[in-house]
């Protein structure tokens, strides 16, 4: 076959699939093919449209209004929407487009477009637009919509129109439990049924306890719980509560109040929490009075009591910025035994006769560089309790110092103290120079040794071993 005869018989064959996709349809219509803009001559702006009616893909007939820059649901409930949907389905609206244009169409049922054609409203400057759905065309992916500002018939690709059938009531509701700015919260106040009220307010860029004791605060936590909150989504709406849901949460849980804004006049995010009825939902009531089911499991590790928020860190520094450190281990049978270990150019290096093993410096020192108390035993302890704990003498005593600062000395970056251990409860530590308390994970153990027979045993250096002294 000629080059020649190929290019007419591709011709040809464009020519035949416009004459398809054009003029097969259920009748001779004049059409004029081209793109249209089917509601010519209206803003481009969405912020303009203040109302869009539909019928949703489940036959939910809903109606949203936006109030403040802010999208609403008013029908077939009063709650607010999401404005991401709502202004993408407007923006959709008024810029919808055809491929061609039916200039005198037949009766609007041979469309589709009788009086089961799903319809669309819109009000857009004071004006209000109406948008209808017909059938799909005979041939190619495109649908029949016609408007009240004209008899023509509109045939516009199917793509830019099924969006307004699958939409649902549930995918256009504002799922938020509370809507708040999360920079913006300067106070939380959490209260429990069985626990006191706790008050944190941010200080600048640090959070602090403020209620019922004052104390600087976790704000690792406070931050996680903002985090926690903002995500937290309605899995179900509770619209028509029942006497015995509501009376859940008259005396809620816990409650948790979120304060942001202009701190004279604040605006406010309450949360309550329902009593645990079991099963993988909980209900709460959220932003305007609003009631919700949320996934159980998101509300599990909610922080909520004074000791979530206490600042219980031990230790913090940068491994990397470690220049030795000493383990001061103290046996039970008396004396002092300390393994050093010194960072060099090729690597740990003991400073001691005693050693680590290979990998075991590296190890520990993550452990301590970030470590963090599970919970404080006392807020003040003398001597007398030190002893009874453990912590006099402390079964061992870590240090790590830093390079020498600008009067040639090494910087001590952390120093504690560990004493009495529980394989349930953990191990009580206590930081140097604080009169506190603490108690760690009982799984520290398995990166830093805790007394001296577990050096022995698990972390200590196996090269030249000599017969070591008795713990």
């Amino acid at each position: 076959m000629s080059p020649r005869t190929s290019v007419l018989l591709v011709a040809v064959a464009l020519f035949l699939g416009a004459a398809v996709f054009f003029f097969e349809r259920p009748g001779e219509d004049e059409v004029r093919p081209g793109m249209n803009r089917v509601f010519a001559g209206l803003s481009e702006n969405p912020d303009r449209v203040s109302s869009i009616s539909l019928t949703t893909g489940n036959g939910a007939k809903i109606r949203a209004e936006q109030r403040g820059g802010r999208w609403w649901m008013v029908e077939p409930v009063e709650a607010p929407a999401r404005d991401d949907v709502l202004n993408s389905l407007a923006q959709a609206l008024i810029r919808v487009e055809s491929a061609a244009v039916i200039a005198s169409p037949q009766d609007p049922s041979v469309y589709g477009l009788d009086e089961d054609a799903s319809e669309v409203f819109f009000v857009i400057d004071g004006t209000r637009h109406r948008m209808r759905i017909g059938g799909r065309t005979p041939v190619g992916a495109n649908t029949y919509v016609a408007t009240e500002e004209g008899h023509e018939i509109f045939v516009v690709p199917s793509q830019r129109l099924v969006r307004f059938a699958q939409e649902d009531l549930y995918g256009l509701r504002d799922a938020r439990v509370l809507a708040f700015d999360t920079p913006d919260v300067h106070r939380v106040t959490i209260s429990g049924a069985t626990s006191l009220s706790v008050v944190l307010e941010r200080d600048a860029s640090q959070w602090k306890i403020v209620s019922p004791i004052e104390a600087p605060a976790n704000s690792t936590q406070v931050e996680g719980l903002l985090s926690t909150l903002s995500f937290l989504r309605a899995k179900t709406f509770l619209d028509r509560p029942d006497t015995g849901q509501v009376s859940d949460l008259e005396a809620p849980e816990t409650e948790i109040v979120l304060e942001w804004g202009d701190s004279e006049q604040p605006r406010r995010s309450r949360l309550a929490i329902a009593p645990t009825a079991g099963g993988r939902d909980r209900l709460v009531r959220g932003d305007r009075e609003a009631l919700f089911y949320v996934e159980a499991e998101r509300l599990f590790e909610l922080p909520r009591v004074l000791d979530d928020f206490r600042r219980k860190e031990l230790a913090r520094f940068d491994p990397r910025d470690v220049a030795f450190y000493e383990a001061i281990f103290r046996p039970r049978s008396g004396g002092a035994i300390t393994v050093g270990m010194e960072r060099s150019s090729e690597g740990w290096e003991p400073m001691t006769p005693e050693a680590m093993a290979a990998g075991a410096p590296s190890r520990a020192l993550s452990a301590l560089a970030n470590l963090q108390a599970s919970e404080i035993v006392a807020e003040e302890a003398g001597p007398a309790e030190w002893a009874g704990l453990g912590l006099r003498p402390a079964a061992v005593t870590y240090r790590v110092y830093g390079a020498p600062g600008e009067d040639g000395r090494p910087r001590l970056l952390a120093e504690v103290d560990f004493g009495n251990r529980d394989s349930a409860q953990g191990i009580i530590a206590r930081r140097a120079g604080d009169s506190r308390v603490y108690r760690v994970a009982a799984g520290l153990g398995r990166h830093i040794p805790l007394h001296y027979g577990a050096f022995l045993e698990e972390f200590r250096s196996r090269e030249g071993e000599t017969a070591p002294p008795t713990p």
